[in-house]
């Protein structure tokens, strides 16, 4: 198993501009070669004051990788996944890089996906490949 854990950053709430960090979002996983599939993934989160306190897990379904090494998830999250001061989310999608040490996606109200009444787009990870790997450990 390996695990990503980054900042949660929250860029867009409802198309409005935010960039805010709003706690931590930690991705499990089995990547067994790399470029093969991902499996047995799932997220937890957690906001900066704990209260909630950590949420999920919650599985990801994953396929991919694309050319460049994009992975793409879906996700329902029950009970719903609340962001203090953002709202409570049903599901959502999301694309992992591990390679490039990024995860980024949005979460919707909606269990269908967005649209719905609280819609995010989000981000974690620097994105900095080889320096910024080394916080995740990822093993093949």
């Amino acid at each position: 198993m390996s695990q990503f854990s980054e900042p949660f950053k929250i860029l867009k709430h409802n198309s409005v501009v935010v960039n805010k960090l709003e706690g931590t979002i930690t991705l499990t996983y089995t990547l067994s070669t790399s470029g093969g599939p991902i499996t047995d993934a799932s997220f937890t989160y957690s906001n900066q004051d704990q209260s909630p306190p950590t949420q999920g897990p919650f599985t990801v379904t994953f396929t991919g990788p694309d050319s460049g090494g994009n992975y793409s998830g879906t996700t329902s999250m029950s009970p719903p996944l609340n962001i203090q001061g953002e709202g409570e989310f049903k599901s959502g999608t999301m694309t992992f890089n591990p390679t490039a040490n990024t995860l980024n996606g949005n979460f919707s109200s909606n269990a269908g996906g967005p649209p719905g009444d609280d819609d995010i787009t989000w981000q974690a990870g620097t994105g900095e490949g080889e320096e910024a790997s080394r916080k995740a450990s990822t093993h093949y």
